[in-house]
């Protein structure tokens, strides 16, 4: 596929996929050779940095991309630390597709650990701890492995606000009330720090 004269050089498919044209999208896919799915607009993103972005259900189309070349989740948008595909799902909060992501991606695109600790450092700032927990027990070190600007993913998980437990009066027999009124009060605390 040639690239369109459009204003990011991108190929055909980015421009649909840009555009919410999906249908359209899988069509194209189809049509393309792996290494078309490869290509980069003038920012540096291919299509599917662009269907992650994309707010409508994008799922089946990088379902698509992804299972026509897998070589896919292992570019970074615009050479970007943080711009594997699976982080930019989670940073973007596509649960579902982070998840698929990370159990797609090769498990050599994880196996550095500074992009280990990048993954980490996006389920940590997303509570994605799934992820997180299942990184963590592949790659222990990755959790202590800083980032540019020097911040690990452990010390990311340490520097958390986690709301007070609520204490309840131990001097008088507790009630249903006394604890009704922790659990409100764990509830307001909790919407606060969101």
């Amino acid at each position: 596929m040639r690239p369109l004269n459009n204003s990011d050089n991108g190929t055909a498919l980015h421009f649909v996929v840009s555009n919410g044209r999906l249908e359209i999208a899988k069509e194209l896919v189809q049509l393309m050779s792996e290494e078309d799915l490869e290509i980069l607009d003038s920012i540096g993103r291919t299509a599917l940095h662009l269907a992650l972005l994309h707010r409508g259900d994008s799922h089946e189309i990088v379902k698509c991309m992804v299972e026509k070349n897998k070589k896919l989740l292992s570019i970074r948008f615009n050479n970007d630390e943080i711009a594997i595909p699976s982080v930019l799902a989670t940073i973007e909060g596509r649960v579902a597709m982070s998840q698929y992501l990370y159990s797609a991606s090769p498990l050599e695109t994880l196996e550095d650990l500074a992009d280990a600790g990048v993954v980490m450092s996006a389920c940590v700032v997303k509570s994605r701890f799934d992820i997180l927990l299942d990184l963590v027990q592949r790659h222990p070190k990755a959790a202590f492995t800083e980032n540019k600007s020097k911040v690990s993913p452990f010390s990311l998980l340490a520097g958390m606000h986690v709301p007070p437990t609520p204490t309840i009066n131990t001097e008088k027999e507790p009630t249903i009330d006394a604890f009704n009124d922790a659990r409100t009060n764990a509830q307001k605390l909790g919407r606060r720090s969101s």
